[in-house]
């Protein structure tokens, strides 16, 4: 099939967090809503966007309180440390391959700068399992930060194998990640543990690949040292293979900074490729920004 889902709508507003405190989360979370740009109402009865995905999800629509753009709805993904949020287009509002498509929304990432949380990717998808598709986590309602909640599971220290790795992560799909928190062990101690996506990337970045594809992902050998003289097997970890990548190493902070973010992505039929830009309006009046430049595009 070549009708995808996507997550998030056009000019849909999504806000994600992640808080050192319950007061700082409460304190960031009402200025994003009260300095919204301009969007869509989503809690309709054509709704565009479904939070009714995975059963632990802290997805919801909410009302923006910004009194200069009345009628905006938020897609929050979280507004906490320690949650995992979904949101998904609905059966109606596919993403069609075999046409142009355009998609447009803003995003909100708090202002915690580099001492930010995961992040949050854009997703189109055909996996089996719909709206509740989710990386195959070892334990159910606990979500492993680096994966974003689309890319695989690197929790098997003794698995070797690029491609079983991909079959953990949301299937059929292509991912564009706004990472705000750098994953980068290597060594005897990364092994198991999940926290090796980024290594030789920025701290912060966006970036693109498939999470279900096995070339998605980089194998890293730990060796490890004989115990009482016994060789020990081989472990693994795993570096994620970034394309696109859009980065401000000037700029650390450039995507939690407390600011609304723009992006539009572009698809072409006819050629098979997808283009992303970052930063292509201002929030405060939906024009190009400033020097008539975006901040970066892929």
């Amino acid at each position: 099939m070549l009708k995808w889902r996507w997550r998030a709508g056009l000019i849909a507003l999504l806000l994600a967090f992640g808080a050192s405190s319950v007061a700082w989360a409460d304190s960031d979370y009402n200025q994003a809503l009260a300095t919204a740009p301009q969007g869509i109402s989503l809690n309709k009865d054509n709704a565009i966007l479904t939070v009714d995905t995975s059963g632990y999800s802290s997805s919801a629509i909410v009302n923006a309180t910004n009194p200069a753009t009345p009628g905006t709805q938020i897609a929050m993904v979280n507004n906490n440390t320690y949650q995992f949020g979904s949101i998904w287009s609905t059966d109606e509002n596919y993403f069609d391959l075999t046409q142009d498509e355009t998609a447009s929304m803003w995003l909100y990432f708090g202002n915690q700068g580099t001492q930010a949380a995961d992040g949050m990717a854009f997703v189109l998808q055909n996996d089996p399992r719909g709206v509740a598709a989710i990386p195959d986590y070892p334990t159910p309602g606990k979500a492993i930060g680096e994966t974003l909640g689309v890319w695989g599971v690197d929790m098997a220290r003794r698995q070797g194998s690029v491609d079983k790795l991909a079959q953990t992560a949301i299937q059929d799909s292509w991912a564009l990640e706004f990472d705000t928190n750098r994953n980068a062990s290597t060594g005897g101690k990364a092994a198991g543990y999940a926290n090796s996506f980024d290594i030789g990337m920025p701290p912060v970045h966006i970036g693109s690949n498939y999470p279900g594809a096995g070339s998605s992902y980089i194998r890293h050998v730990d060796h490890g040292l004989p115990v009482l003289g016994i060789i020990q097997p081989d472990n693994y970890y795993y570096g994620l293979n970034h394309l696109g990548v859009i980065a401000d190493e000037s700029q650390p902070n450039f995507l939690s900074n407390g600011q609304w973010h723009h992006v539009t992505l572009s698809w072409k039929a006819a050629t098979k490729q997808m283009t992303y830009t970052f930063n292509d309006k201002d929030p405060q009046t939906g024009a190009m920004p400033t020097g008539g430049k975006p901040n970066g595009h892929a």
